[in-house]
């Protein structure tokens, strides 16, 4: 008995120790009974998902635990702190509605460096004069179980559309000035938060590298969709493992074949290649940067590793980057480390 049972855990240690291509299967092979998920030191752990997602979860309070830090060109360092329905709080802050603004969600387990990203890119590295609201859910997302942090998600994303419609009517925002980004699990947030929006059709979404374990394909309620605005675009560079391989958006877009990243390295739980999609983008907020992309005839073809190029280029990121003119999926390379573009402005 013990040989053989020494031979099985052989076997399992073997198989979480590879990269193999687990989620996401293309469409019509969605219903995967057992995912992987890493924990927050990089180890993979097999779930089951129906389990997963019936398990009773912590109370989550989003009045308390979600928080709308406002960062502008007169404050790029210190957060000024919105509340939905607290008009002092937004007639003392710097939001102005005469200028963009741009909600940003973090996904799991995330220390704030992804606000600090956006606000060095948008107010230090370049001279944006935006309302970037930065969704801070860490008191839902900061858990060693990354279950209860997606099942927060759905709750999450209609307390941001709250405050998007909030902003609209009391703080004079103009919808069409907005643009929601989010990464992993913060790509669904926004995307959630765009089905429930009320004062209109968002112009555009941005989703990087939404998060794989634990969606499904299939029910697009739930997560990152195509209507979710009138432009919905992603970004995937861990495909398969800790992102969703298959398209999203009306736009998709598939650095190096989005599966893994150069420069990463032994990437076996997939981490450094998730975080790409954020630096992407990140650096695609300077306007001297560009990241353009090749369409390919299809997702299949993104798969297969091959691309038969179908009309004009793309730039992939950029705020505010495509007006609704990209459709389809998109391939492009980019260097193994920062600057990651390789096309400049002339």
């Amino acid at each position: 008995m013990f040989l053989p049972m020494f031979l099985c855990l052989i076997a399992v240690n073997s198989l979480l120790a590879m990269e193999i291509d687990i989620p996401n299967p293309p469409p019509e092979q969605q219903d995967a009974e057992w995912v992987l998920i890493p924990d927050e030191d990089d180890h993979l752990h097999l779930v089951n998902v129906q389990s997963a997602l019936n398990e009773p979860q912590p109370k989550f309070n989003v009045e308390i635990g979600v928080i709308f830090e406002l960062y502008t060109r007169y404050n790029p360092h210190i957060a000024q702190i919105l509340r939905p329905d607290d008009l002092v709080s937004l007639a003392s802050s710097n939001f102005s509605p005469n200028r963009p603004t741009r909600f940003v969600s973090h996904g799991w387990n995330s220390k704030g460096d992804l606000t600090h990203s956006f606000s060095r890119a948008y107010f230090q590295q370049g001279d944006n004069d935006v309302n970037f609201i930065a969704i801070n859910w860490q008191a839902g997302s900061n858990t060693i179980n990354y279950i209860s942090a997606r099942n927060r998600v759905n709750l999450v994303g209609p307390h941001v559309a709250r405050m998007v419609d909030y902003l609209v009517e009391f703080g004079g925002m103009n919808l069409e000035d907005v643009i929601l980004v989010g990464h992993s699990l913060g790509a669904h947030v926004v995307g959630i938060a765009g089905k429930n929006v009320r004062s209109g059709l968002l112009p555009k979404i941005i989703g990087l590298d939404p998060a794989n374990p634990l969606f499904n394909y299939r029910n697009p309620a739930t997560r990152i969709a195509v209507g979710d605005a009138i432009a919905v675009e992603t970004i995937h560079t861990n495909a398969g493992t800790l992102g969703f391989s298959a398209p999203l958006g009306d736009a998709t877009f598939y650095p190096n074949g989005g599966r893994s990243q150069p420069g990463c390295g032994i990437d076996l739980a997939g981490s450094c290649a998730h975080s790409r999609a954020h630096e992407f983008y990140v650096e695609s907020i300077n306007t001297q940067t560009h990241f353009y992309s090749y369409p390919c005839q299809s997702y299949d073809e993104i798969r297969r590793g091959r691309c038969t190029v179908t009309g004009e280029q793309h730039r992939m990121g950029g705020d505010p980057g495509n007006q609704g003119t990209a459709h389809g999926v998109f391939f492009l390379e980019t260097a193994r480390q920062a600057p990651f573009a390789l096309g400049r402005s002339s």
